[in-house]
């Protein structure tokens, strides 16, 4: 991820979706207006059966890491914060991240961290990150006004599933 930029007048959104075709992952990077400014997904990511062997239960968790920390390497522009739905993304990209990372989990789920309350969304920042929750929350509060905080997961969800020939494939995977 890139150095916090205190003037970053960009946030982004990381999402991995779980679709027929495999694990796929979309980061959408948008301006102060909520117009996107910078787009990336994955090919889909479906592992062979010795992956599934040799990784075991850890698979899942193992893929999405990789797809979020491929994601964020591609990103070029500076961002206040990060926000994902996926809960193993945040963990793996949160303890090093130069930025806020921000987890925003599916309705009445819960989560390890520092909760608090952005725009009437539950999220939550990493435990020992306790200063990313109020970088986040000024951003918000001086750049957001009038926006919806978890509206871009249903853009990269759609954007995936366009991408990707599955109209249908809108499954979360937190």
């Amino acid at each position: 991820m890139r150095p916090t930029d205190r003037n970053a007048t960009c946030f982004g959104y990381l999402s991995v979706v779980e679709e027929d075709i495999g694990h796929v992952g979309g980061l959408l990077v948008l301006n102060v207006q909520a117009r996107p400014v910078e787009f990336h997904c994955t090919a889909p990511v479906k592992p062979s059966r010795a992956q599934e062997v040799l990784y075991g239960v850890t698979l899942r968790a193992y893929v999405i890491e990789q797809i979020a920390a491929t994601l964020t390497a591609k990103s070029k522009l500076p961002r206040a914060f990060l926000a994902t739905d996926s809960r193993e993304a945040w963990q793996s990209i949160s303890e090093d991240a130069d930025a806020p990372v921000v987890f925003v989990p599916e309705t009445g789920s819960r989560s390890a961290g520092i909760a608090f309350d952005i725009a009437g969304v539950e999220a939550y920042v990493a435990n020992g990150r306790v200063a990313d929750k109020s970088l986040v929350t000024e951003f918000w509060s001086e750049h957001g006004q009038g926006l919806d905080f978890g509206e871009p997961f249903d853009r990269i969800r759609e954007a995936l599933a366009e991408a990707h020939g599955n109209p249908a494939g809108k499954k979360r995977v937190a």
